[in-house]
């Protein structure tokens, strides 16, 4: 009989090796499944085929009572997919979450978007600073940092996606960028406007030969998914923004002012790189004020 601890090794080796997860999905699918194994522990649950319907109804009740619904459904999800792995792998015989119904409605809340006042004044920012507009004694920084907003901007890019962005992803020839996804799964988006380019192009030429990762840190090491971080809200403080910037923010900042110029939804999907296109949809949502507007001045009833 299989312990809950071998059969989530084996769950995790399966989700590296098979499904090709990245970095941050794994470990994101390592702390949720560790948490249910700290629960199982807790209620002397140690075999997978000690897991029921009961058990797990008390385990969604304790998730429901302590996270945020969106956060509850993605670790429902992750241990649906856990035992659905055991169910195909026949280490279990039948899924216990097997004709269960859960519910979880998320909020319908949208993101936090930044205003174009403050999109002009934390790219502008950025921009003076290669420029050459401030004195700085570490060229590559000023480039690897302006370059890092750009390509956010312009790509609508993942911060995991970002750091994870080698030298030979940026192709300055065809004005391209390959970005490997979710899943490792790779997409070509389009590198536009003449100033990350630019940037680009400084980041590789003052890059060491030595490491194959785009942007670095002051050791010359890759650039974390935390300093990144840090570099944006040092610089919205700077540009005096007002609010505190995050990468996920400049995300769903692009996707929203795109739904608003009327780009086709799948097309955002593909810049984006969702999975699904449910996911791009949330941002028509977005919209819907600036539809109403539309509406108020050009109805034609109104005009009448």
């Amino acid at each position: 009989m299989m312990s809950l601890i071998r059969a989530a090794e084996r769950f995790e080796a399966h989700c590296e090796v098979e499904r090709g997860l990245g970095k941050s999905s794994l470990r994101a699918y390592k702390i949720d499944l560790s948490q249910f194994l700290l629960f199982s522990k807790e209620k002397r649950i140690r075999s997978v085929k000690r897991v029921g319907r009961d058990f797990l109804r008390e385990w969604l009740k304790g998730l429901q009572s302590e996270y945020e619904p969106r956060t509850v459904r993605r670790k429902v999800t992750v241990i649906k997919s856990f035992f659905s792995f055991l169910e195909f792998e026949d280490d279990i015989d039948v899924n216990p979450f097997h004709k269960m119904r859960i519910k979880l409605t998320p909020p319908k809340q949208l993101p936090r978007c930044l205003s174009k006042r403050e999109i002009k004044c934390f790219v502008r920012y950025a921009r003076s600073l290669y420029q050459g507009l401030f004195t700085s004694t570490d060229e590559y920084s000023v480039f690897r940092n302006a370059a890092m907003i750009e390509l956010l901007f312009v790509t609508g890019v993942r911060v995991s996606e970002l750091v994870a962005l080698n030298v030979c992803d940026i192709n300055l020839e065809s004005l391209e960028v390959r970005i490997w996804g979710k899943g490792n799964k790779e997409r070509i988006v389009p590198l536009i406007g003449n100033d990350v380019v630019v940037m680009l192009r400084n980041v590789i030429a003052l890059s060491s030969d030595s490491t194959e990762a785009l942007f670095l840190n002051k050791i010359g090491n890759r650039i974390s998914d935390q300093s990144v971080r840090s570099v944006l809200r040092k610089m919205a403080i700077e540009a005096c923004v007002g609010i505190h910037v995050t990468p996920h923010m400049i995300r769903h900042t692009v996707a929203t002012m795109l739904v608003s110029e009327n780009v086709d939804i799948r097309s955002i999907q593909e810049l984006l790189g969702h999975e699904s296109i449910v996911t791009t949809q949330i941002y028509t949502h977005v919209s819907k004020e600036a539809q109403k507007k539309v509406l108020k001045k050009k109805h034609p009833v109104l005009l009448m």
